[in-house]
């Protein structure tokens, strides 16, 4: 991308991709010449007139970014780049390439297509091919030392899922991911959940369709994400309501607590000390309160 910038003298390039129509209103959306000089560019219109879309990703000669930056605050606007930068090169006659990538790509802008990314590393069916990717992410550690390997007990079961270094499977995981240092106690099963660093999962608690942050304890015999029905969020509708359950970074799960679908525990929350708890499908937990 960096070198089609350079060869064709653009001033700014934008990487560039087809989506199918009914996403197309999600992002910016560009019109282009046979050369692949944007001509119109939307930012995520009602009815869109074109489904080739802006990923987010540019390349800009330093001076012309600069200059627009300087021009767009000076009139006290924004510096958004669909609203603001792109339209204001376009009239001013800049020169704006496009740069085609046909390769993976998600935009992880949703609860839902963040889910689904993950999912795409444990799907042998998904063009995303992790160890030809050669990224490596989340690498911060609050522990010194390298994590010992993970370790799966004779009373352990794992399927279709990765699972990281420093982890301790004694129950039974399938189609998840499992951060670093993650412990699944015997008679626990963790179902197509994303587990990050160290959450630790007692004996015979369940988890399905689950997101948990970092230091998440879900003690015994908790069920999450298992009971209720398909109602969305009620604080955040537009974000949670595909029935995943998301709990913030070192919040408590109480023991035997009944966690419906497309719920939100915030960080910190402790529910140990209140007792089982049966939180309905569609509810939030946060500082403020909490359900029955």
């Amino acid at each position: 991308m960096i070198a089609q910038h350079v060869e064709r003298n653009a001033e700014a390039t934008i990487a560039v991709r087809t989506v199918p129509w009914e996403q197309a209103p999600n992002f910016g959306t560009i019109h282009t010449d046979d050369e692949g000089l944007v001509t119109r560019f939307e930012e995520k219109p009602k009815n869109p007139s074109s489904n080739l879309i802006s990923m987010g990703i540019y390349v800009f000669r330093t001076e012309v970014l600069l200059r627009a930056l300087r021009e767009i605050t000076a009139v006290g606007e924004g510096a958004d780049f669909g609203h603001h930068i792109f339209p204001k090169l376009l009239q001013a006659g800049a020169r704006l390439q496009t740069h085609r990538w046909d390769g993976y790509w998600q935009d992880v802008g949703t609860i839902r297509a963040y889910f689904d990314s993950h999912m795409d590393l444990i799907d042998p069916e998904a063009p995303l091919d992790l160890r030809a990717w050669r990224m490596r992410t989340n690498l911060e550690e609050h522990r010194l030392g390298d994590r010992p390997a993970a370790y799966i007990d004779a009373s352990g079961s794992v399927r279709g899922s990765l699972i990281s270094r420093g982890c301790r499977i004694r129950g039974t995981v399938s189609g998840s991911i499992l951060s670093p240092g993650v412990v699944v106690e015997p008679g626990a099963e963790v179902r197509s959940s994303i587990l990050m660093n160290d959450c630790r999962i007692e004996a015979g608690a369940i988890l399905e369709n689950m997101i948990l942050d970092k230091d998440v304890a879900v003690e015994k015999e908790a069920r999450l994400g298992i009971d209720g029905d398909d109602r969305g969020n009620e604080r955040f509708p537009g974000h949670l309501d595909s029935g995943i359950s998301l709990v913030g970074k070192g919040a408590r799960i109480a023991p035997r607590t009944s966690i419906g679908k497309n719920v939100v525990i915030f960080p910190g929350i402790d529910l140990v000390a209140r007792g089982a708890l049966e939180i309905s499908s569609g509810e939030t937990v946060d500082r403020r309160g909490t359900p029955r």
